[in-house]
C-alpha cells in the first residue's frame, strides 16, 4: 500500500523594493558574476546572513512597557482576581 504524503505548506513571500545607485548596482553585478550567481540570490543571502548575525539584538529590543497590563505574566498564574469582593470596611458599617 502506498504511503500518503502531506502537502507541504506554501511559503508566503512579500515584495520588497529599494533603489541602488549606479555604482552599487555595478558592484552587485560584478560580485554576482564573481560568485557565479544571480544578483537577486546575492542580495537574499546577504540579507539572510545579516539577520542571522543580528538575531540576538532583536530579542533584547522586545520589552514590555510600564503601562502594559500584566494579566498573563507568570507571577499571576493561578491567582484569581476578585471583581465583586466586598471590603471589610463596608461590612462593618
Amino acid at each position: 500500500m502506498a504511503a500518503k504524503y502531506r502537502k507541504s505548506k506554501r511559503k508566503k513571500y512579500k515584495k520588497v523594493a529599494f533603489k541602488l545607485t549606479a555604482k552599487q548596482k555595478d558592484l552587485v553585478d560584478r560580485c554576482s558574476r564573481l560568485k557565479n550567481t544571480t544578483p537577486n540570490k546575492l542580495i537574499k543571502t546577504a540579507i539572510r546572513d545579516y539577520l542571522q548575525h543580528h538575531a540576538d539584538m532583536l530579542e533584547h529590543d522586545s520589552y514590555i512597557s510600564e503601562n502594559q497590563l500584566s494579566l498573563f505574566s507568570p507571577e499571576n498564574t493561578g491567582v484569581q482576581m476578585e471583581m465583586f469582593s466586598v471590603s471589610n470596611e463596608t461590612e462593618n458599617e
